[in-house]
């Protein structure tokens, strides 16, 4: 297990083993670089000559993931981009904004702002910006419970997937007979049941929840010749058995696991009618219309 936690006396946010925390309080080795980064990701069992810090523990994760840390900290230069210049200027921001870590083997900060510091004297500069910050903060923490939901989504994928194969290339569906052909085989419920369970499930709200499955499911090429109820010689979605494991499949997010069908059937309809727009559709219709 693993622990992203905040050092109280240098503002800094790191990535620790579980063993090492305690009672909010941070076992650290004197060590730096690859050394450091190692013991990290082997769990090494604290020494008796490791310094303790005062922590705040942020997130727990039961692997190694470094990438938490970087999408946690790639936000938060974002916000701080955003109070401080009023828009994100990704240049203008990195030109400005200089972070160096607090020497924690020996205690003392460096001589320039942290970023959780450069971050709180903006946020107290323009009291405005602390709904934006509460906003912002509330995202990162949605990302981290995303990645963790998505882990454990995969994990159960495999063990479901260890007695049902699908078929290679099954996913996403490509033409009329494969849809036809995947529609025999949603007959068994056994089936619609292991299918919900392959899919990888992300989103922050319906719209992106559904569109992400939909994406998983079906082809653009193919939903250009579908619609809800099958008109003009369309498959209609609304009658296959595909629109319930994508409803299902919905609900296994937790942001989204009380969704309405009609809520999520409404973003269903909406993705079919904008497949004519992806994938470049817009902008080869704006060409055609101006005689190129």
């Amino acid at each position: 297990m693993f622990k992203i936690v905040e050092f109280l006396e240098t503002n800094e946010v790191e990535l620790v083993p579980g063993a090492w925390v305690k009672d909010n309080v941070c076992l650290w080795p004197a060590l730096r670089g690859k050394a450091l980064e190692t013991a990290i990701k082997q769990q090494v069992s604290p020494g008796p000559d490791w310094m303790t810090w005062n922590i705040r523990v942020m997130f727990t994760t039961g692997m190694y993931m470094k990438i938490f840390l970087k999408k946690f900290f790639f936000l938060s230069v974002v916000l701080y981009a955003i109070i401080k210049f009023g828009e994100f200027d990704f240049l203008n921001c990195f030109k400005q904004i200089i972070i160096r870590k607090g020497d924690r083997k020996s205690g003392k900060q460096n001589g320039d702002q942290t970023f959780s510091q450069m971050q709180r004297t903006a946020v107290e500069g323009k009291q405005g910006a602390k709904p934006l910050m509460r906003e912002m903060l509330t995202k990162q923490e949605m990302i981290l419970e995303q990645q963790a939901h998505m882990l454990h989504l995969q994990k159960a994928k495999d063990q479901d997937m260890s007695e049902y194969h699908l078929d290679e290339g099954l996913l996403p569906v490509r033409d009329r007979e494969g849809l036809l052909n995947l529609e025999v085989k949603l007959q068994d419920a056994d089936i619609r049941s292991k299918l919900v369970s392959s899919f990888l499930v992300g989103g922050f709200d319906i719209k992106d929840t559904v569109w992400r499955i939909m994406k998983q499911t079906i082809t653009n090429n193919l939903a250009k010749h579908t619609n809800w109820r099958g008109i003009n010689g369309k498959m209609a979605m609304s009658s296959l058995q595909l629109k319930n494991v994508v409803i299902a499949a919905v609900r296994k997010n937790p942001l989204t696991a009380k969704a309405s069908e009609h809520e999520i059937e409404l973003w269903i309809k909406r993705w079919l009618q904008l497949a004519a727009d992806r994938e470049g559709g817009r902008k080869r219709r704006a060409l055609h219309a101006d005689g190129l």
